[in-house]
């Protein structure tokens, strides 16, 4: 009874919406526009209004399983937030302003809320700091805490490698907290719940704050605007990576995880709205990474089938596109963004600025010039098409010049092992094989990562969640197992 009655409601639906669409499509001139019109009704019952359903019921479910440890992440994600944007002169004349205070208290309230627990030994996050992956990841910023004596900017340095330390620390509570990789998946999708919320805002200031939000200019190829973030400030390249993420988690879950059948609807909007967004975004590097990502998956789930059937449709697509369209022309001009080929060649301005990075390097190669100040003190200043930035536009780049060939030969330390113990999680290893989707889940989102870690610095900094979530699922693996392995061992003696 209940079936049909949804049923009937749908097919009501769809009926009214394609009544209304075709009484006021004389609104719409454009031919394109008058072939996808009729195919809205169809989507809003059919997918828009599932996904809303299952939306609803999956926050209602977080909020009401909301954890400390949760909340703390909160305050991490809150804490990554920029409300402005400052070059060096104005840090210069006022180093700590409002919304700096904002974000520093954040980081100290999570600091003190980490310490008492501690004390307190009601989690021992300590040990889980010191050990494993993380471990190794941790001597990052201690050692950019001791550069604090020769830095360049001292101050500088000693509060960033702080509030780095501090999410670690707290990805480290998360891990004592967790008591399996099954209940890992909730803290999971509130980091993918918080990154989504943060790509739809900026949405919102484009609606908002159009001039700001949808910036125009002579490099945007035929598209002609870019989507940025307004308020909170999200860069089009951190836009770009959080929809390469969500797409591949959509993709992931609709094909690989029991749970995501069952929301089929609400993880095709996300992979909808995520590609769309994408593509606002205009950000090559994120559109590499989720191809890459999603040949991985394919073979990572072992659907080479599909993976040749996808590769050979598009190529004939293409072809198709190619010899009877100007697809070609357009596809390219889109990539292009209005650039030349010889700007795109130079990796739209990066490799003035890598150059310089490097010459700068060779004046202090085992020392560097201090945590986070290397790029933003010493190098960016000579450029002023970026005077926004603060990072030199490479992970490895930006390593080089806080901390000498240190910095980076340690990043590439943890990224490997990342990487080896995630492979053979997906492989069977390491957890029970109903946990090895999520294990897959992890393998895409780094991949991404890792992409994008070539043209900026997504791995240590302030917004590196997604990563230090895939850090901390190798960790609860790994506790996980050996766990099993003594207990194993307990009942064999």
């Amino acid at each position: 009874m209940a079936t049909a009655i949804r049923i009937s409601a749908q097919l009501f639906g769809v009926t009214l919406l394609t009544f209304l669409v075709f009484y006021n499509s004389v609104l719409f001139r454009h031919p394109t526009i008058l072939v996808l019109v009729p195919l809205l009704p169809l989507i809003l019952v059919f997918i828009v209004a599932p996904a809303a359903k299952t939306a609803w019921r999956e926050s209602t479910l977080l909020c009401a399983g909301l954890t400390w440890w949760q909340g703390l992440w909160l305050l991490v994600f809150l804490s990554g937030l920029v409300m402005r944007i400052r070059v060096v002169q104005d840090i210069d004349q006022s180093p700590v302003d409002a919304w700096a205070m904002y974000r520093s208290g954040l980081v100290l309230t999570v600091g003190l809320i980490l310490c008492a627990r501690l004390v307190s030994d009601r989690t021992r996050w300590l040990g889980v700091l010191s050990s494993g992956i993380l471990g190794i990841l941790a001597v990052y910023p201690l050692l950019t805490l001791v550069s604090t004596v020769w830095s360049v900017r001292p101050s500088w340095t000693f509060y960033k490698s702080i509030e780095y330390l501090v999410e670690l620390a707290t990805i480290a509570a998360v891990v004592a907290s967790v008591p399996s990789v099954r209940e890992y998946r909730k803290f999971a999708n509130l980091t993918w719940t918080l990154l989504g919320l943060l790509a739809a805002s900026a949405w919102v200031g484009a609606i908002l704050d159009p001039a700001d939000g949808l910036s125009t200019g002579q490099n945007l190829g035929p598209l002609t605007l870019r989507l940025e973030g307004v308020m909170p400030s999200v860069d089009a390249d951190t836009i770009g990576e959080i929809c390469a993420i969500l797409a591949l988690v959509a993709v992931h879950r609709m094909l690989n995880d029991l749970q995501g059948r069952r929301n089929r609807g609400w993880y095709a909007t996300l992979l909808a709205a995520s590609l769309v967004t994408l593509v606002f975004s205009q950000t090559r590097a994120a559109m590499a990474a989720l191809v890459i990502g999603l040949v991985l998956l394919l073979l990572l789930s072992r659907r080479v089938a599909l993976a040749v059937g996808l590769g050979g449709g598009t190529a004939v697509g293409a072809a198709i596109a190619l010899t009877f369209t100007n697809f070609g022309q357009t596809f390219s001009a889109f990539l292009l963004r209005g650039q030349s080929n010889q700007e795109v060649q130079g990796i739209s301005g990066r490799m003035d600025v890598w150059q310089a990075s490097f010459d700068a390097f060779l004046r202090r190669p085992l020392t560097g010039y201090g945590g986070f100040a290397g790029s933003r003190f010493v190098v960016l200043p000579a450029y002023s098409w970026q005077a926004n930035a603060s990072s030199a536009l490479s992970t490895y780049v930006d390593s080089l010049l806080d901390l000498g060939v240190v910095g980076p030969l340690l990043l590439v330390v943890v990224l490997v092992g990342v990487a080896w113990f995630l492979f053979r999680a997906t492989r069977g290893y390491h957890v029970r094989p109903s946990d090895s989707p999520l294990a897959v889940e992890m393998m895409i989102v780094l991949s991404v990562v890792v992409m994008r870690s070539f043209v900026t610095s997504n791995i240590v900094s302030n917004t590196s969640l997604a990563f230090l979530t895939v850090i901390g699922f190798v960790e609860v693996a790994r506790r996980e197992e050996v766990i099993v392995r003594r207990g194993e061992a307990s009942c064999a003696a």
